[in-house]
């Protein structure tokens, strides 16, 4: 019965699971060797693997007026046979007087740069700077959110 989870694993993209005491791990435990890792601009490169693999980008920011919002690309391929990109955004009300703003919108003609440091689509362009610091997020994915 091993080697059909295996198989099934191997075709599907995804990995055997592990079993026993060292299939659930607090990351306290982790922390003891290696309590935190300094980013290169290396772990930032997409993978975009062509197998089923989810990827994502968060980033956090806040405005001189303090206002906060996140955007998110995230990157889902199914089995290598399809695959979907989508943008989300929220941007919080601090005062109360109007609700949070947020959309989530499918992405379309998704592409990535030679060394896989940026993304793009229709209507939006996540770029890493040379220096591999700072990224510049243009969108008008949707209007809609900075209008209203």
């Amino acid at each position: 019965m091993n080697w059909l989870k295996q198989t099934l694993a191997n075709v599907a993209g995804t990995q055997e699971p592990i079993y026993g005491p060292d299939a659930i791990q607090p990351v306290s435990k982790q922390a003891e060797k290696t309590p935190y890792t300094e980013l290169k601009k290396e772990d930032l490169k997409w993978r975009a693997p062509q197998y089923t693999s989810v990827e994502t980008q968060t980033f956090y920011m806040m405005a001189d007026d303090g206002t906060l919002a996140w955007v998110q690309v995230i990157y889902n391929n199914i089995a290598g046979l399809h695959t979907t990109c989508q943008f989300n955004t929220k941007i919080y009300s601090l005062d109360g007087s109007a609700p949070h703003l947020w959309h989530s919108d499918t992405l379309y003609n998704h592409l990535f740069d030679p060394d896989m440091y940026s993304f793009g689509a229709d209507n939006l362009a996540l770029t890493l700077n040379e220096a591999g610091d700072a990224y510049t997020i243009k969108s008008a994915v949707n209007e809609t959110v900075w209008s209203t």
